[in-house]
């Protein structure tokens, strides 16, 4: 009985040591496979600018286009502005983007979402201050009606990006990109609020 048992305590011992021996080995001239993960880079979502921001062009992507390519939903028409449509991005830019077009051609992107970034990182929630000391002399304050402020940033053209104060609050509220009478119409008054 005592040699049985070696006997199997002994071959456990071969077992073990086969699968120890067993370690996966690259062939001879094969190259090394790393042993660490590479790197991991951010995945960076694509900057608002004066031109628009992923598919939606300021000029160039029309409504009609949009809603065939199922990138806009709740296409309404503006209730003050004959002419004029707001629709509701999806994708990736669902519940954070509001189109306007005037027509069928795209004018104006607005948003109110903080994750939404220029390229020089002005966003929602800075102070107009703080989006100064970003842009530097590429921006100013403009004065609206009411009191109101903007930091506006020319973006060639007429198009322009408003980062717009809030009516009760020193900290950015929406901000908006596109043409310049567009983008700035309700906020400066006058006959066309459109």
């Amino acid at each position: 009985m005592y040699r049985s048992a070696r006997r199997r305590v002994a071959g456990l011992g071969l077992l073990l040591a086969g699968l120890l021996v067993l370690v996966p080995v690259a062939p001879t001239g094969a190259a090394a496979t790393p042993t660490t993960e590479p790197a991991r880079t951010a995945v960076s979502r694509p900057a608002l600018t004066a031109n628009g921001i992923g598919p939606y062009r300021i000029g160039v992507s029309t409504r009609t286009g949009l809603v065939a390519t199922g990138r806009v939903i709740n296409v309404e028409e503006a209730q003050t502005c004959a002419g004029y449509y707001y629709a509701e991005a999806t994708g990736r830019y669902a519940g954070s983007l509001l189109l306007k077009f005037q027509g069928n051609r795209l004018v104006q992107i607005i948003t109110t979402d903080p994750a939404i970034r220029t390229r020089a990182g002005g966003r929602v929630g800075m102070t107009l201050a703080e989006l100064e000391m970003r842009y530097g002399q590429r921006g100013a304050v403009e004065h609206g009606k009411w009191t109101l402020r903007a930091y506006v940033v020319p973006g060639g053209g007429d198009r322009i990006i408003a980062f717009f104060e809030g009516f009760s609050s020193e900290y950015v509220h929406q901000v908006s990109s596109g043409e310049r009478d567009r983008v700035l119409a309700s906020f400066v008054g006058g006959d066309d609020q459109c």
